[in-house]
């Protein structure tokens, strides 16, 4: 039996939620491949007493070089007594905590760039569209942009996959469910959703768009201004409350879903539970689990430079059969990692593997 201690803040936000929802769900299954996961809120004398220490980079603010310093001597010591391994569960592929990959066996991030090289130069504001955006039209951040120092190629072999934030219950209620759980630690709270709309169901709005644009950095909030500018004769896309969100998800054929502060959004899922179309930038950029953007397949990809995004909208109208089947294969796949007995069994044997090696 390998005993594994999670190191995190708890079910607080929706990142560290999705990086703890399998644990907690797929205990018994774990504990039957000989994996005893100890979730831990608190830092302790026995934090390390284990063979395995997961840290959850939600776990520590870090705000100051102080408070930097100070995280840096813990991981260390930590080290000292047992396997670390730091799970970084910020949004994108880029925003690297590259500071602790010397300290840490491994780095595990919920998506990377599937070409890694880019990590050894440095991308504008620390995220690969953020750098598009900035090189190919211009757009300058108002604050000094974050570029994270280069990655050596030692410092690269020890990034990996581990799973993203689609592992998660994001029905009307699943937020409170999740704290519920925090508070009560009664395992049935952490589910997967019980409703999921066929995409077959008859719907009355051709597409829906909805999304803020009032990110700080303007590389960020480009591309929303953009498809906003673009879709905004088509569809009303300013934000509604969640409830009438998802309710406009569920009578909506095809949905526009951009990039944040990360390029997966939360939208993507409620999306797929809602049995949309998901109509999104190109993700063929990026690695991540479960595997849901498979261009053409489960979702629409659109060119990052805009040129293509009406004709794919377009597209849509004029093949509605086959896009339906897109949409009923996003769903499918997304239901069957997080909702059917098959999921279980990928997670824990992705976890099993991941351990197997030490």
């Amino acid at each position: 039996m390998k005993r594994i201690h999670v190191l995190t803040g708890g079910f607080k936000g929706a990142n560290g939620s999705a990086f703890l929802y399998p644990f907690v769900r797929h205990r018994r299954a774990l504990l039957d491949v000989g994996l005893d996961v100890k979730i831990l809120t608190k830092a302790g004398g026995s934090t390390a007493n284990c063979d395995l220490l997961f840290v959850d980079s939600k776990y520590f603010r870090v705000r100051t070089a102080a408070d930097q310093d100070l995280l840096l001597s813990l991981l260390s010591e930590f080290a000292e007594s047992t396997t670390l391994w730091w799970f970084d569960t910020t949004d994108s592929t880029g925003t690297l905590q590259s500071k602790h990959l010397d300290v840490v066996s491994r780095y595990y991030k919920a998506q990377l760039l599937r070409d890694r090289s880019l990590y050894t130069s440095g991308l504008y504001g620390d995220r690969i569209y953020s750098d598009y955006y900035h090189r190919a039209f211009g757009i300058d951040d108002k604050d000094t942009p974050r570029v994270g120092p280069p990655l050596t190629d030692a410092q690269l072999a020890k990034l990996h996959v581990s799973w993203n934030s689609g592992m998660g219950d994001y029905s009307l209620r699943g937020a409170l469910y999740a704290r519920a759980y925090a508070r009560t630690k009664f395992r049935p709270l952490i589910r997967a959703p019980r409703r999921w709309t066929p995409p077959s169901q008859s719907r009355e709005f051709p597409l829906s768009g909805r999304f803020g644009i009032g990110h700080r950095r303007a590389t960020v909030r480009y591309q929303r201004q953009r498809i906003r500018d673009l879709i905004g004769e088509q569809v009303s896309t300013h934000k509604i409350s969640r409830r009438k969100f998802l309710e406009e998800l569920r009578h909506s054929f095809a949905v526009v879903s951009p990039f944040g502060w990360g390029e997966i959004t939360l939208r993507d899922f409620e999306i797929f539970i809602n049995g949309g179309l998901l109509i999104k930038p190109d993700m063929s950029h990026l690695e991540t689990w479960p595997p849901l953007y498979e261009n053409h397949e489960t979702y629409l990809g659109f060119r990052w430079d805009f040129s293509n995004l009406n004709e794919t909208i377009d597209w849509v109208q004029s093949n509605l059969a086959e896009a339906e089947e897109i949409a009923i294969e996003g769903q499918r796949n997304y239901k069957a990692f997080l909702a059917d007995p098959w999921g279980q069994e990928q997670f824990v044997m992705r976890l099993h593997a991941m351990v197997s090696t030490i």
